[in-house]
């Protein structure tokens, strides 16, 4: 496989779509608003980038009219959106109403230039916290060893380690050594996105770099013990992977660019 240029990705997570009226950890927000302002940013920073990944609690309650909501707001980007569900979203309902909409899809395997991006479903119905069931864990195992030569981005909502709040570390991916076992055995594995934190949180393990994304909403105060909303405003994330296999990032918070967060090549 030729080396060919580096893929630029955008990521967002955890707009929580609903109804205006709607309240959300005690405070009433326009969702939908906070989606559009970050998807305006998005289409004038980066309208080539290459994809969009969409990270789980795309809505709040998983109704059909909020679905349809996600749909229109989606539709229409300049790069393809691949979406896959939280622990508020309904996996199949999300699904079905993103099944023929154009530029927008669930796939759970994306590949493009020198990377296979891996999309993994961590919810467990009815449950805030997450897990990944045997089928998930054969199916990550299957799809890397399908790909050897690719560098591997894998995907999901649930953070896979604690990131120093004891609130929100009680919602990790349950027994996230059984994924750290395949990952330690794939070396093209370079990292792990995820969403669910609602702050900016990244670290490294074994040379994979595990990255968290602050919300296109509210953000949750980091290192609290208990729940507490932090003042950052709506945010996004810029992803550059390289193909020899470095992830270049940063966040990017809407309305106060100054807050774009440092970049970092590991």
């Amino acid at each position: 496989m030729s080396r060919s240029r580096p893929l630029t990705v955008v990521q967002i997570t955890d707009p929580h779509l609903g109804a205006p009226s709607e309240g959300m950890y005690g405070v009433t927000i326009d969702t939908g608003a906070t989606l559009a302002r970050v998807l305006a940013d998005i289409r004038a920073r980066c309208p080539q980038a290459d994809l969009m990944l969409a990270t789980g609690d795309l809505a709040e309650r998983p109704v059909p009219a909020t679905y349809a909501q996600l749909r229109k707001a989606l539709s229409g980007l300049p790069m393809p959106v691949h979406c896959l569900p939280g622990n508020h979203d309904e996996p199949q309902a999300m699904e079905e109403a993103l099944a023929d909409a154009p530029g927008i899809d669930c796939a759970r395997v994306i590949t493009r230039e020198d990377w296979v991006v891996v999309m993994l479903d961590s919810t467990i119905p009815g449950h805030a916290g997450g897990a990944l069931d045997a089928d998930e864990l054969e199916f990550l195992e299957e799809t890397l060893s399908r790909h050897p030569a690719r560098n591997a981005l894998i995907c999901l909502h649930h953070p896979v380690v604690a990131v120093g709040s004891r609130w929100m570390d009680r919602m990790k991916l349950a027994d996230a050594g059984a994924l750290f076992q395949i990952t330690d055995r794939h070396t093209q594995v370079r990292g792990l996105l995820f969403g669910h934190i609602h702050q900016d949180f990244e670290t490294v393990r074994k040379g994979v770099r595990l990255i968290g994304t602050p919300s296109t909403c509210l953000q949750f105060l980091p290192e609290s013990d208990d729940f507490a909303l932090d003042a950052l405003p709506p945010a996004w994330r810029h992803l550059t992977l390289h193909p020899d296999g470095r992830i270049d990032t940063q966040v990017i918070y809407v309305d106060e660019p100054s807050r774009a967060m440092h970049s970092v090549s590991r």
